[in-house]
C-alpha cells in the first residue's frame, strides 16, 4: 500500500513547510536536532526554539540557512524565514480548521504612503480537543494556545532608511494524560501533565545610511525579552532571557569597484537564568569588540572573502574569530565556493535539550561547562540553467559538503545512567560532517516543479569513553516537495502541493533496566516517512464577472497519509511518577492523519 501511495506522489503532485497547524514538520521531519547549536531566526538564547517553531507557516515563502559571519558563532549556521511577499495595499485573512480540533487563524496586510510602508501579521492558534487514537491515556496532541504578532514600519529619506520591527509571542500548550486537569494537578501525582508558557518579546531597529554612491553605514539595535514557564510531571522549569545588542557596520568600496571593506563594531549583553526545580543555572555575557572584512575581485569570475572578528567576553576573555571564503564562476550556469573559519558560543542545556525534561532523569551537571569552540571548513558546487529539450524547464543543483571540528563541546550523556542526563565538557573527538543536496526542477508548460533535499550526517562525540553516533541523530533527511498546476482545456482549475518527508534510524540510549518488566527498547529507531498533500481551488480563476467572491481561495488537505506514529511513545506509561517512566526518546509524532480546510480571502 506505501508503494502504491509513494506512486501516486511521483504522479501526480511549493512545499507547506514549517509548521501544520500544531506541529513543527520542517523542523521534526528534515532538520532534526542538526540545528541544536545554530542561530535560528536571529535567537540564540533560550527562547529560539520556542519562536521558530511557532511563526505560522502561511507567512513563510521558504527556509534560508547561511553562516552568520558577523556574529562571534557564525560557523555554527543561521537559518532564518524568508517571509511570502505581500502587495502594496493588500491584506489576507486565513482560516484553517482540523479534524483534530484546531482552528488557526492569520491576517496579514501592508500600506504604503509616500515614504513610509507598514506591515501587520497577527497569527492566532487554538486547539482545545483531547485526542487519543491509540488509547494509551495520553493526549496525541498537546492543547494549544498561541498569539504570534509582527509589526513593521519602514521609513525612506533621501540617503537614509530605517526599518522598525516589532516581534511578539504568547503561548500556552498542555499535554500529558487525557484526565490532567492544570487548575487541580499541577506539580501533583493526581495525573502527569507537561506544558509551557511562554512571552517573547524582540525589538529591532535597523538603519541604511548612504554616504557615498558606493558606501553604506549600517546601524542596528535589538533587544530581546523572553520569559518561560514549563513543568514535566513533578519537575518545574523556568526561563528568563534579556539581551540588548547594538551593531554598527561600514562598508567601503574602492573607486576602482573591486575591493571592499567592511568595518565593525558590535556590543551584546544578555542575561540567561534557568532553573529546574533546585538546580539554578545563571549566566550573565557582556561582550564588545569588533570586525574587519575585505572583499575583492580577480577579473571577473573570482572573488575573495576574509572577515576577522574580535571581541572580549567577561567569561571567555578574548575571543578571535576567523572566517575565509574563496568563489569561482567557473561557467555562466556554474560556480563553486570554498570556506573555513572558527566560532564559540555558550549552550544553554535544558532549553537545548528540552525534549529530554520529558522523563524523570535526573539533570547532573559534573563540572564548569566551558564555552563551545570549533573550527570548520567546507566547500559547495552551484549549478542553474533553463534548458530546451522538447519541453522549457529550469534546473538547478547546489552540493555542499561541511566538516565541524570541536575543540570543546558540551557533552550530553544519557548512556552511562538511564535515569540521568549528564552534561560535561567534550573529553575525547566530536566532529560532524555534513553532506547536502539540493536540486529543482521547475517546467513553464505545463506548470509543475520539483525539490529534491537531501542532507548527510556524521554527528559524533565521544560518550562515556566510547566514540559514538550522538542519540536521536538522523544520518539520512530526505524532503520531496512537487507542486503542479492543474489546467483543464487551458482553464486553471487548481494547485496540488505535496511533500514527502523521510528520515533514517537513530540511536538510541539503552534503557534496558527501565523495560525489565514490560517490553523490550530497541537500541535504534526504525525510518520514518510522512506525506503531506493539499489542493487549493482558486475561484478568481474560475469566475469572470466582477465579484467578492473572485478574491477566495478555499483548499483542503491531508497530514501524514501513511497515518505513521511513534510505538512505544512513553516507557512505564501506566506509572508516570516512578523513576522508570521516559517520555523523552521522540523519534516520531504522535499525531496520525488529519484532514483540514480552510480559505484565504484577499482584499
Amino acid at each position: 500500500m506505501k508503494q502504491l501511495l509513494l506512486l501516486i506522489f511521483i504522479l501526480t503532485s511549493n512545499a507547506s513547510i514549517a509548521q501544520s497547524l500544531g506541529e513543527d514538520v520542517y523542523i521534526r521531519y528534515y532538520l532534526g536536532r542538526s540545528i541544536q547549536r545554530t542561530k535560528l531566526f536571529d535567537e540564540t538564547g533560550i527562547g529560539k526554539f520556542i519562536t521558530f517553531r511557532n511563526i505560522p507557516s502561511s507567512w513563510i515563502l521558504e527556509y534560508q540557512r547561511t553562516n552568520a559571519l558577523e556574529d562571534i558563532q557564525g560557523l555554527f549556521g543561521a537559518v532564518k524565514p524568508k517571509f511570502s511577499f505581500l502587495n502594496n495595499k493588500s491584506f489576507l485573512l486565513d482560516f484553517k480548521g482540523s479534524s483534530l480540533g484546531e482552528l488557526n487563524f492569520s491576517f496579514r496586510g501592508k500600506i504604503d504612503f509616500k515614504k513610509i510602508t507598514g506591515q501587520l501579521s497577527i497569527n492566532g492558534h487554538w486547539g482545545d480537543q483531547r485526542n487519543d487514537s491509540n488509547q494509551d491515556n495520553y493526549l496525541d496532541l498537546n492543547l494549544k494556545k498561541r498569539i504570534f504578532l509582527h509589526n513593521s514600519w519602514s521609513f525612506f529619506l533621501k540617503n537614509i532608511t530605517s526599518v522598525n520591527t516589532i516581534w511578539f509571542l504568547g503561548m500556552e500548550t498542555q499535554g500529558g494524560q487525557m484526565n490532567f486537569n492544570k487548575s487541580t494537578d499541577y506539580l501533583t501525582t493526581n495525573a502527569y501533565g507537561n506544558g509551557i508558557g511562554v512571552t517573547h518579546f524582540v525589538g529591532e531597529s535597523s538603519n541604511f545610511i548612504a554616504t557615498r554612491s558606493k558606501d553604506m553605514l549600517l546601524i542596528n539595535f535589538r533587544v530581546v525579552d523572553h520569559t518561560q514557564n514549563s513543568y514535566y510531571g513533578l519537575q518545574a522549569y523556568k526561563g528568563k532571557e534579556w539581551g540588548v545588542d547594538a551593531k554598527a557596520q561600514y562598508s567601503y568600496r574602492l573607486e576602482n569597484g573591486f575591493d571592499l571593506f567592511k568595518f565593525g563594531l558590535n556590543y551584546r549583553y544578555q542575561t540567561i537564568r534557568e532553573s529546574l526545580d533546585s538546580l539554578e543555572l545563571e549566566r550573565k555575557e557582556s561582550f564588545g569588540g569588533g570586525y574587519v572584512g575585505y572583499e575583492t575581485f580577480f577579473g571577473k569570475k573570482f572573488k575573495l572573502s576574509t572577515r576577522v572578528n574580535v571581541a572580549y567576553h567577561n567569561l571567555a576573555s578574548w575571543i578571535i574569530v576567523p572566517h575565509l571564503r574563496f568563489d569561482a564562476t567557473i561557467l555562466k550556469s556554474l560556480s563553486a565556493t570554498v570556506f573555513g573559519g572558527s566560532g564559540m558560543r555558550y549552550a544553554n542545556v535544558l532549553s537545548e535539550n528540552a525534549q529530554f525534561l520529558f522523563s524523570n532523569r535526573s539533570v547532573k551537571i559534573e563540572e564548569p561547562l566551558l564555552p563551545e569552540r570549533a573550527w570548520y571548513y567546507g566547500a559547495s558546487v552551484n549549478y542553474g540553467t533553463w534548458l530546451k529539450l522538447g519541453l522549457d524547464f529550469y534546473t538547478s543543483l547546489n552540493l555542499q559538503v561541511y566538516h565541524t571540528i570541536y575543540q570543546n563541546k558540551i557533552i550530553l550523556d544519557l548512556d552511562s545512567d538511564a535515569y540521568a542526563m549528564s552534561f560535561h565538557n567534550q573529553d575525547g573527538k566530536a566532529e560532524k560532517l555534513s553532506f547536502e543536496l539540493d536540486a529543482q526542477i521547475r517546467l513553464s508548460k505545463p506548470q509543475i516543479g520539483l525539490n529534491i533535499d537531501y542532507r548527510l550526517d556524521f554527528i559524533n562525540s565521544t560518550i562515556n569513553n566510547q566514540y559514538i553516533q550522538e542519540p536521536l541523530h538522523s544520518m539520512h533527511n530526505l524532503l520531496l516537495a512537487l507542486d503542479y498546476r492543474l489546467r483543464i482545456q487551458n482553464v486553471y482549475i487548481c494547485d496540488i502541493t505535496s511533500q514527502f518527508h523521510w528520515y533514517g534510524p537513530q540511536r538510541l540510549p539503552n534503557v534496558a533496566v527501565k523495560t525489565v518488566e514490560g517490553a523490550s527498547y530497541p537500541l535504534q529507531s526504525p525510518s520514518v516517512s510522512r506525506w503531506d498533500l493539499k489542493l487549493s481551488f482558486p475561484f478568481y480563476a474560475w469566475i469572470k464577472r466582477s465579484t467578492k467572491l473572485k478574491n477566495f481561495i478555499f483548499y483542503v488537505g491531508i497530514d501524514n497519509l501513511f497515518n505513521e506514529v511513534q510505538p512505544l511513545s512513553y516507557i512505564g506509561g501506566d506509572q508516570p511518577f516512578n523513576q522508570n517512566f521516559d517520555a523523552g526518546l521522540s523519534w516520531n509524532s504522535t499525531v496520525g492523519r488529519r484532514y483540514y480546510g480552510g480559505f484565504t480571502y484577499v482584499f
